[in-house]
This record gives structure tokens, C-alpha cells and sequence, in this order.
């Protein structure tokens, strides 16, 4: 047993694809890394496809933590004849690779195609087109579990506690109608 502080990974998934949706998207790719031993990528997984329910297979990609590996496996994706509007990816680090590759395959964000990613991590609000994504608090995570810990060390009784940090859609300038 634990106190725990966070965001609820599920619901950052589902408000992802919901964006894409509400924008009148029908043809949505998922690009998420490995979600068997990661519950946060799981749960953004799991909470995107209560919402899209299917997905095509060769729009469906799973690619590591990192901006050039997201952007190599693109390659393919994006060489398609017939492409997804939108994708939806499970961090805002390879939702970066993704307009990389997009830039390189001459698909234009978001006229062509949508990307949203999830976190809000640095860097996504520069790229060109600034990123939209469901922001992560993680400085208010931070500062929260760092309080709780000096509690918890103070405490005579370990009152353990749950603490759920609220998420924000910041619609920017990547994602579009189809």
C-alpha cells in the first residue's frame, strides 16, 4: 500500500481521441510505445480505444521513447497510399517524430493530417506546428508527492492518500477538421 499522486492515464487517452473526433476525424492511426510493462502508456492506450473502438492494423504502430525512432517508423506509415487524418500518440515525445516524419514525407500538419500527443513535454509548444496534447501537470505532481512524503514522515498514523491531478486539452496548431 501506497499514497499515490498523479493524473489518470486512462482519461488522458480517451480525451485525446475524443479532440480528434470532435474535430469530425474518423480515420485515426495510434502511435504508442510498448504498453506491456507501462502502465501510463497502457492506460492512454486502453482510455484511446474506449473511444476510437477500431483502429486499422497498419495504423497501429508501437515505437520506443525517442523523437528519431518515432520518426523512423513513421517512414512507412506515411508512405501509404490511403492515410489515416489523424494519429493519436501516446506521448508528446514521439507525437514530435511523427511531425518530423510527416514534414519529410511532404504531409502537412494538420491540413493533411492531425497529430495530438500526451504530456505536454518541453519542446512540444515550439515545434512547428506547436503541438497540441493533453497536458501532464508533472511540476504540480512534483510539488504534490513531495508535500505528501513530508507528511508521511511527520505523521504518527501513515495515513495513506490518493491525489489526482486534473489534465487540460491545449489545442494548438497541429491538429485541424479533415
Amino acid at each position: 500500500r501506497l499514497s499515490c499522486v498523479g493524473t489518470d492515464n486512462f482519461e488522458a487517452g480517451r480525451m485525446a481521441a475524443q479532440h480528434l473526433v470532435d474535430l469530425g476525424h474518423h480515420e485515426i492511426g495510434m502511435v504508442f510505445p510498448n504498453t506491456a510493462d507501462n502502465d501510463r502508456a497502457k492506460g492512454r492506450f486502453d482510455g484511446a480505444k474506449s473511444v476510437l473502438r477500431e483502429v486499422k492494423p497498419e495504423w497501429m504502430l508501437e515505437v520506443p521513447y525517442s523523437i528519431s525512432k518515432a520518426k523512423a517508423a513513421c517512414v512507412e506509415l506515411l508512405g501509404q497510399t490511403h492515410l489515416p487524418t489523424a494519429l493519436l500518440c501516446g506521448n508528446d515525445v514521439i507525437a514530435q517524430g511523427v511531425v518530423f516524419a510527416a514534414h519529410n514525407a511532404e504531409v502537412s500538419v494538420p491540413d493533411d493530417l492531425s497529430v495530438i500527443g500526451i504530456g505536454d513535454f518541453k519542446g512540444s509548444a515550439e515545434i512547428e506546428p506547436a503541438l497540441t496534447t493533453i497536458r501532464i501537470p508533472a511540476r504540480t505532481i512534483g510539488n504534490m508527492a513531495g508535500q505528501e512524503l513530508l507528511r508521511l514522515l511527520k505523521s504518527q498514523t501513515g495515513e495513506l492518500t490518493r491525489q489526482r491531478c486534473d489534465l487540460r486539452l491545449l489545442e494548438r496548431h497541429s491538429t485541424a477538421r479533415p
